[in-house]
């Protein structure tokens, strides 16, 4: 799990795979990535990749 503490993420930055989200797939062998933003909808960044705002964040068992 990612978190991301910014109150509004640039559009920029959840919209691209970074760097550090690929080693973390990699090198931790996960089988999905959840990129957790403060507020926000739920959508896919990448195959493997989702962002999600953490109350529906929250909300999934």
């Amino acid at each position: 799990m990612s978190l991301n503490r910014s109150i509004f993420p640039t559009l920029a930055m959840l919209q691209k795979l970074t760097k550090s989200m690929a080693i973390s797939l990699a090198d931790l062998n996960l089988d999905h990535l959840y990129v957790v933003t403060p507020q926000g909808s739920t959508y896919p960044l990448a195959e493997k990749i989702t962002a999600q705002g953490l109350d529906a964040f929250r909300k999934t068992p």
